[in-house]
């Protein structure tokens, strides 16, 4: 029922950024990527996949790139193989 495992995303791994779009979606941006400084245990909202990439949840502080606030959380979209589970 509930996934046991927490998730993780490697540092150095390249996002893409996210924007709103219809209905308040939220999309990857083709154009826009960031990357990650170090480590980061994420969350992943239950959301289908955009362009192959899936949507994770991760602290700004954790992330290099757009203008990224250390205290606020972000939607950016990785390939699944990007995330680890341990």
């Amino acid at each position: 029922m509930y996934e046991s495992k927490s998730k993780m995303i490697k540092k150095e791994t390249v996002a893409q950024a996210s924007e709103v779009g219809h209905y308040n979606f939220v999309y990857p941006l083709e154009d826009k990527q960031c990357t990650f400084l170090s480590d980061a245990i994420i969350k992943c909202p239950p959301w289908p996949k955009q362009q192959d990439l899936v949507a994770v949840s991760v602290m700004g502080a954790f992330l290099d790139g757009v203008e990224y606030k250390g205290d606020k959380k972000y939607i950016v979209w990785v390939k699944e193989s990007d995330i680890e589970r341990y």
